[in-house]
């Protein structure tokens, strides 16, 4: 992903449509694997935003090591959908067990971890993660003795 721009320059919409046929192959090409993988690297790669690149500093990406890729693989082989406890109990507790795990981490006061009846599960991970480290850093700065500046959401 580090060859690519993070965010694609010459593309405009409809930019693919005009790469691509207007019909489905009527047969399966010889190499239709390999046709395809060169169309991802050819023409879908380069018109991507790509937010696993390591020049990518707008988010936090969560599956840009080869554990992670593993770990992704994974659970799209079993399919989880982890809605909610009831859709999907082990992968809620997981997910409460490795949040504790990082907020034991950075410190958290134990009244904000799942293990001692505190926490929230909130709609992604990504969340759960920025929760924890806000707290971390709030918790920081009332160590030193500075406040936060009030957050705003655009």
């Amino acid at each position: 992903m580090g060859d690519y721009p993070v965010h694609p320059t010459s593309v405009h919409p409809g930019f693919l449509c005009r790469q691509l046929p207007a019909d489905a192959p009527s047969r399966p090409e010889l190499d239709a694997f390999g046709v395809a993988l060169r169309d991802v690297r050819d023409l879908i790669l380069p018109g991507l935003t790509h937010w696993q690149s390591p020049r990518q500093l707008a988010h936090f990406p969560a599956s840009s090591s080869t554990v992670a890729a593993l770990g992704e693989a994974l659970t799209a082989g079993i399919n989880v959908v982890p809605f909610t406890w009831a859709t999907s109990p082990a992968a809620t507790e997981l997910e409460m067990v490795v949040v504790d795990w990082l907020g034991k981490a950075l410190h958290l006061p134990e009244t904000l971890l799942f293990c001692s009846g505190g926490g929230t599960l909130l709609g992604t991970t990504c969340e759960a993660i920025l929760c924890a480290l806000v707290a971390a850093r709030g918790s920081k700065l009332a160590d030193i003795g500075t406040t936060a500046p009030a957050a705003t959401i655009d």
